[in-house]
């Protein structure tokens, strides 16, 4: 057996809690590794679907001879549940465990559990520990949750598909497709991972895309993902069931959202209104309303005026870029920053924690944007 050091454990539990990724939303992706008392690896688990058993207790099943729990170390990406929701608290399971000590990676933001599960360990006699090495990839794990939870506001990923100059697509409209099949593809499991779609009326003018989840990994959406519709007018908001977003997609899954000074009984959506900031609407605010709706995460699909007003008013967390080993050229292509003027270049907008990698022929940029991260 491999004994393993805390980075190590950690690292393992972070990749464990991957396997989730997809499946456990709005729960947060969580991993665990358990060692025994001379820190051997004896079991890892991971949350693997929403409303089913936590990583914990799915580690804890894998260990046949409970007797190697004696003085265990656990190591766990997000403190333990102190709470009964879809499942009983596991915070409360492991502190009737022999174990010598749990380790986590984040405290839980959620206000029904946060400092709790550590508390209740603690009260037992159990060595709850928050980890102390490099948080990079644990708070990238935990992005989207921990954000939503610590400002009670949505978090923002734009997601663009460009050619190696920025164009997305040609001044014509043409666009489909300039990046590859696997970019698509895993395209659709960013859909999957988010709380909802965010688009502006003008995508679905021009494209009428249907926005579900098409990936033969997450058929269990069936098209019944959500859908964002900026719409600061109004002007498609009585008519939304004409376009393709309300194919097998129930009202409760369509939020369109409009001005405040917009009026409306549509029974095919659900409208949200927000004040105006300027001539554009107030995202902040919008993404404080979407959390309050249950929407934690939102994948912003739209065209440059949208992704130029998140990026103008500081309300977006993320950035998903794929770029395609092509040239369409800024005369006849359209970028995806056309919308957005940056007058001093002391005031680009910097980001930070980027990674790259390969999809497929194209190259994924990932980002953060200043603020993602508490």
């Amino acid at each position: 057996m491999a004994k393993l050091t805390d980075q190590e454990a950690m690292n393992l539990a972070i990749a464990e809690a991957k396997k989730g990724y997809g499946w456990v939303e709005p729960n947060p992706p969580v991993g665990c590794v358990i060692l025994d008392k001379d820190r051997n690896l004896i079991a890892t688990g991971y949350h693997g679907k929403f409303g089913k058993s936590h990583a914990e207790i799915e580690a804890l099943k894998k260990v046949k001879n409970k007797k190697l729990l004696d003085g265990a170390h656990m190591f766990i990406t997000l403190e333990p549940c102190s709470h009964f929701g879809k499942t009983p608290p596991c915070a409360v399971q492991l502190a009737t465990l022999p174990f010598g000590s749990v380790t986590f990676g984040r405290v839980d933001p959620n206000p029904a559990v946060k400092g709790k599960g550590s508390l209740i360990l603690r009260s037992s006699g159990m060595k709850a520990i928050k980890y102390k090495g490099d948080r990079t990839e644990l708070d990238k794990l935990h992005d989207m949750f921990c954000y939503s939870y610590e400002n009670t506001s949505t978090f923002v990923t734009i997601k663009i598909a460009s050619s190696i100059d920025g164009q997305m697509a040609l001044k014509s409209g043409e666009s489909q497709w300039i990046t590859c099949e696997e970019s698509r593809l895993f395209a659709h499991e960013l859909r999957a991972r988010h709380g909802a779609v965010l688009v502006g009326r003008g995508t679905l003018n021009i494209d009428d895309p249907y926005l579900n989840v098409r990936h033969p990994k997450f058929k269990k959406f069936r098209g019944e993902n959500k859908v964002v519709v900026i719409d600061p007018d109004g002007s498609i908001l009585n008519n939304i069931q004409k376009y393709k977003i309300s194919n097998y997609r129930s009202k409760k899954n369509i939020f369109v959202v409009t001005s405040n000074k917009i009026k409306s009984n549509n029974k095919h959506c659900q409208h949200i209104s927000v004040s105006l900031k300027g001539k554009y609407l107030d995202l902040g605010q919008l993404k404080k309303t979407l959390f309050l709706n249950g929407i934690q995460s939102v994948l912003v699909e739209g065209g440059p005026l949208t992704v130029s007003q998140f990026l103008e008013q500081n309300e977006a967390n993320k950035l998903c870029l794929f770029m395609s080993p092509s040239i369409l050229g800024a005369k006849g292509g359209m970028s995806w920053t056309s919308e957005l003027a940056i007058k001093k270049l002391s005031q680009k907008i910097a980001l930070q924690n980027s990674t790259y990698e390969a999809i497929g022929s194209d190259i994924l940029l990932t980002s953060y944007f200043k603020g993602a991260f508490s």
